[in-house]
């Protein structure tokens, strides 16, 4: 399942980006189809959460039954997807390319290194999240036949979020969204930290909101700088950013719940992500206009 999950890395957001330029598609058009994908993702999210809480009830089992006969619907429908004809310079090595294009994303082009950064390090938070979550609720006293409720839930409020990425640049600029993708999760881990309960349950909620406005923004403003040849490649790698932070930072804040509390560590994670927040985020809140499309990248 890992190996399948990673060949679906990259290529699947690479390959509706690059059905939507082949269809021509404009900028803000691709704001709201990244959006689209992020909402039914989330909606399939939802819908699983509450079918899985069910079937979970019969036995451990029937989930994977279930799990491993709807498996089948994503081989189907891929049979029926166009991959849009591939732009690859032939006069360099595939090499060569690849390793210029390295240089320049990480190196040479502070902006989209700004990009990947904060794709990895907010990636990461929602991971930590999510999963921190769980015991977050189990503390609060939430019966466990809610939990698939309460996951749904909040999946539903990150797709949603993400669908209106699109119409909240266009009413309020991309500025003050960027910033709510820092600011909202800091604030949620500072005030389930400080009201244990659902009162921290609700200001939970701010946190897959930021989270969804910034799987849209980033993933845009990432596509937007890469080429078609090689835009898989580098989300994917942005991809393993995400995972291997989270192998680092998910198991120490593990350790952390058991050793000194759940608040301590929320407050701890807030705290970093405070950090993260001014020596990430804030330089790109600050030059919006970074997030433009660069031409000396896309070449």
């Amino acid at each position: 399942m890992g190996i399948a999950l990673s060949m679906i890395s990259g290529g699947d957001v690479a390959l509706l980006y690059d059905s939507h330029l082949a269809a021509g598609g404009e900028k803000p058009q691709g704001t709201a189809v990244l959006g689209n994908a992020n909402l039914a993702s989330q909606m399939g999210t939802t819908m699983s959460a509450l079918a899985g809480g069910a079937v979970v009830t019969l036995s451990y089992g029937h989930l994977l039954w279930a799990n491993a006969i709807l498996s089948w619907i994503p081989v189907l429908l891929v049979l029926r997807v166009t991959e849009p004809p591939a732009t690859l310079d032939r006069g360099k090595k595939r090499a060569e390319e690849l390793k210029e294009l390295l240089s320049t994303t990480l190196v040479r082009d502070a902006a989209t290194r700004h990009v990947l950064l904060n794709m990895v390090a907010w990636g990461t938070g929602g991971l930590v999240m999510f999963w921190v979550n769980q015991k977050y609720w189990q503390e609060s006293g939430v019966p466990l036949a809610s939990f698939g409720g309460l996951l749904a839930g909040y999946g539903l409020i990150a797709g949603l979020a993400g669908r209106s990425a699109a119409l909240g640049i266009a009413r309020f600029g991309r500025r003050p969204l960027l910033a709510a993708v820092g600011v909202l999760p800091v604030i949620a881990y500072f005030g389930m930290a400080s009201f244990l309960g659902w009162g921290g349950i609700l200001l939970g909620i701010l946190a897959p909101i930021g989270r969804g406005l910034g799987q849209v923004l980033f993933m845009e403003a990432l596509n937007e700088r890469i080429s078609s040849a090689f835009r898989a490649t580098v989300i994917s790698l942005a991809q393993l950013g995400i995972r291997a932070s989270f192998c680092l930072l998910g198991p120490l804040a593990g350790y952390g719940i058991d050793r000194w509390g759940l608040p301590s560590v929320l407050s701890a994670l807030g705290i970093l992500f405070s950090i993260a927040f001014v020596v990430l985020l804030l330089p790109l809140v600050v030059r919006e206009g970074s997030l433009s499309p660069s031409e000396g990248v896309k070449q």
